[in-house]
Order: C-alpha cells, then sequence, then structure tokens
C-alpha cells in the first residue's frame, strides 16, 4: 500500500489516493489501489492501508458485503472483528436475507459523505452518510479495528452495524465521496 499517511486531515482528500469506484452487484463501492482493497477475492474484499483512508474504505466496502451478495458470510467471517456481536450480527443478518430472493435489496442506497470521528492507530470511528431511494440521508456510525494486519469492522454490541442511525441530515462536517 502506497497510503501512508496517518495525518487524520488526510480524510477530507481521496483524490491522492487515486479513488475509483468498482461494482458490487447494483452498488458501487470505492477502492484505490494506494489504500485498499488490495486484494478482491468473490465478495470479500482486505487488505487496507493502515491509515484513516484505509479505514475509510474497509468500512464503506465491509458495511456493504457483509449483509449483500452471495459471500456474505465469508465477510463476515473475514472482515467483521472476532468478538460476540460478530456471531449475532450473523445471525440477524440470516434471519433478514430469509425472505429475500436476490443477494442485494431492490433499491440500494448510495454512499453520500463521510465524517471522520476519531483514528488511533488501532482503532477507526467513521460516520457514513447514505443518499436513498426515497430522498432521506441516513447516517451510520461505524467503527473500525485494526487486527491481524487489516481493518474488521467492529459491530455495536446488539450485532448491529451502528448504534444509531439518524434520519435528520446537516451536510456540515461531512466530506462528500467523489461522483462514482
Amino acid at each position: 500500500m502506497k497510503d501512508t499517511t496517518t495525518d487524520t486531515a488526510s480524510i477530507a482528500d481521496l483524490a491522492p489516493i487515486g479513488l475509483s469506484w468498482k461494482k458490487f452487484g447494483p452498488i458501487n463501492l470505492p477502492a484505490s489501489k494506494d489504500a485498499g482493497p488490495a486484494v478482491v477475492d468473490g465478495g470479500v474484499a482486505r487488505c487496507y492501508a493502515h491509515t484513516p483512508r484505509g479505514a475509510l474504505l474497509a468500512l464503506t466496502n465491509i458495511s456493504i458485503r457483509s449483509s449483500n451478495g452471495p459471500d456474505w458470510r465469508d465477510v463476515v467471517d473475514q472482515q467483521v472483528y472476532p468478538d460476540e456481536a460478530q456471531e449475532v450480527f450473523e445471525q440477524g443478518v440470516a434471519a433478514s436475507r430469509a425472505d429475500q430472493t436476490s443477494d442485494f435489496p431492490s433499491s440500494t442506497p448510495t454512499l453520500a459523505g463521510y465524517k471522520l470521528i476519531s483514528y488511533t492507530p488501532d482503532t477507526a470511528v467513521i460516520d457514513l452518510a447514505f443518499d436513498t431511494p426515497g430522498g432521506t440521508v441516513l447516517t451510520m456510525v461505524l467503527t473500525a479495528r485494526w487486527h491481524e494486519g487489516d481493518w474488521k469492522q467492529q459491530m455495536s454490541p446488539n450485532g448491529g452495524q451502528s448504534e444509531s442511525v439518524v434520519k435528520r441530515f446537516n451536510a456540515n462536517g461531512y466530506s462528500p465521496f467523489p461522483a462514482g
């Protein structure tokens, strides 16, 4: 990985890491040869830079891939932080997918913006904003933990992806994702 900048201000500018967009089913997910994922195997996208931008790309990918696509269980096994919440999350996703006829929801939100809440070399907390097909913006505060040489998404104690999902949105402090 070429992205070695651990300065938290660097997360506001994704241009230096050569951001591109890769299709995952009907969803566009961000990728960078400099910040990750360096390896994509089926639905699992891994090997992110140990930087704020690497954590951002990891969370955007893991949060979508861990509940969508045919390989979602592999994503949960390999990219969700291994604690009690991992199993609760996997059971919840399995239950919610039981009635689905597709690996992806019929209408999918798109990544709109992000805000770094906190960063240390061990833990990153990032607020992701999603535009929904109905015109509402949802935000999710997600946590990544550096574990066994890569970023893993840590689920909330109740097994959810986020402690809170907010339907009111104020763009102050958010960096928009470049068009994808």
